[in-house]
C-alpha cells in the first residue's frame, strides 16, 4: 500500500500523487517512519544541504535534539527530530508543527525561536530552533539554588511572556517548571525562555495554527492542569494563570 501524504498545516491526508494541499497550498509531506534509524546515525551528516549535525543534546519520548551548524553562515542552532514511527501517531505531527507555528506568532525574547521545519531523507520530521545553554526551572529549584528575589524575577518574566501570548489568543496549556528554561542572556543568568507550545490552543485569529485545537481531549501534565483542562472543558488564558 502506497504511503499517504499529509499537509503539515492542517494535517489532512491525501493520495501520494498530490504534491500540494488544496486548502492551504503548501507542499505535502510523505508519512514515512524512518524505521530502523538510530539517532546516532545523524551525527556528522548534512541535513537538507545546509545543517551540519554536530552532536546529540538530549533525548526524550518524542525524539532527539541535536546541536547543528548552518554550513554557509555558521550559525549554531538546535534541531529536534521526531522519534521513529511517531510521525504517524494520532496528533503527534500536528503538535510538532503547532509548536513551530504558535511560538512564532508571539514576538518575544522570552519564547524560544523556531526557524525551520522539514523532513529528512529517511522520512523523519524536524524543526530547527535556537540552541539554549542553561537549565530548566525544575533543576534550578533544587534547594539552595534560587532565592526569593530570583523566583520573583523568573515569575515576572514568565508572566510577561504569557501576557503577550494571551494577547495573541494563545493558551500554552502545559506550563510547568520543565518548560521554563533559564539561560544567560544580556548579563542576566536567570533569563527565561518559555518552551514547548506543542499543545497550545489558539483561541482566535486567521493564522494556520487556529485549526489545530481539540475538543473533548485531555491534554497537559496532570499536576499542572487547571480543573477545566482536566475535565476537557473549554479553556482560555485563565488556565495558564491557574
Amino acid at each position: 500500500m502506497a504511503p499517504v501524504k499529509v499537509c503539515p498545516v492542517c494535517s489532512s491526508e491525501f493520495a501520494p500523487a498530490l504534491t500540494h494541499c488544496p486548502q492551504d497550498g503548501v507542499g505535502l509531506v510523505a508519512l514515512n517512519t524512518g524505521a530502523g534509524t538510530r539517532p546516532e546515525e545523524l551525527v556528522g551528516q548534512i541535513v537538507d544541504g545546509r545543517y551540519k549535525v554536530e552532536r546529540i543534546v538530549g533525548k526524550g519520548g518524542m525524539g532527539t535534539v541535536y546541536a547543528v551548524r548552518h554550513i554557509v553562515v555558521g550559525k549554531v542552532a538546535a534541531m529536534k527530530v521526531l522519534k521513529t514511527g511517531v510521525g504517524r501517531a494520532d496528533g503527534v505531527l500536528q503538535r510538532f508543527v503547532r509548536e513551530a507555528q504558535t511560538a512564532n506568532l508571539v514576538k518575544s525574547r522570552h519564547i524560544v525561536e523556531i526557524t525551520d521545519f522539514g523532513q529528512l531523507t529517511n522520512g523523519l520530521f524536524y524543526v530547527v530552533m535556537e540552541l539554549l545553554e542553561g537549565q530548566d526551572l525544575t533543576h534550578a529549584m533544587k534547594p539552595g539554588k534560587l532565592g526569593r528575589a530570583d523566583l520573583v524575577h523568573i515569575f515576572v518574566q514568565v508572566a510577561q511572556a504569557l501576557a503577550l501570548a494571551h494577547e495573541k489568543g494563545i493558551v500554552h496549556r502545559d506550563l510547568k517548571p520543565d518548560n521554563v528554561f533559564l539561560v544567560n542572556e544580556g548579563g542576566d543568568p536567570r533569563f527565561v525562555k518559555l518552551l514547548d507550545f506543542g499543545i497550545a490552543k489558539v483561541m482566535t485569529g486567521d493564522n494556520p495554527a487556529a485549526g489545530l485545537t481539540e475538543t473533548g481531549v485531555i491534554l497537559g501534565t496532570p499536576y499542572y492542569m487547571s480543573p477545566e483542562q482536566a475535565r476537557a472543558d473549554v479553556v482560555d488564558h485563565r488556565s495558564d494563570i491557574y
